[in-house]
């Protein structure tokens, strides 16, 4: 058969659940506050500016990234095959007849066109022989 506690025994664990309880609760109270804390506005209310709003145009500015298009293009043939080593004029400068726009690096032309001499020479040489 069980044995029945003695009061006393069953007044302490009564009162050791309370504290306990009481503990958790408490702990649970100082926590929240100092999360609570911790999370306060670093922004005092002297620093923020109200206005009035009144009807008007509305003014912005707005940042963007893009490429700028030119309203017209005009395409550029070189007689030769060679490659751009300067531009002379800026994008939308004016140009006026005759003038240099671009300078061409004619190196690979001219190559090509001793060859092409070369291979001329030799085969008039083949031709009187």
């Amino acid at each position: 058969m069980d044995k029945e506690l003695p009061v006393e025994v069953v007044a302490n664990k009564r009162k050791r659940t309370i504290l306990i309880i009481l503990f958790c609760t408490a702990m649970l109270v100082v926590a929240i506050w100092l999360l609570q804390s911790s999370f306060k506005s670093s922004l005092k209310a002297a620093d923020t500016i109200t206005s009035i709003v009144q009807i008007g145009t509305i003014e912005n500015t707005i940042n963007a990234a893009g490429e700028i298009l030119p309203e017209f293009e005009q395409v550029i043939t070189s007689p030769v095959n060679a490659s751009i080593k300067n531009v002379v004029l800026d994008a939308g400068a004016a140009v006026k007849a005759g003038q240099s726009i671009l300078t061409l690096d004619k190196e690979t032309a001219e190559t090509e066109y001793q060859k092409l001499k070369f291979q001329l020479a030799s085969s008039t040489i083949v031709l009187k022989n």
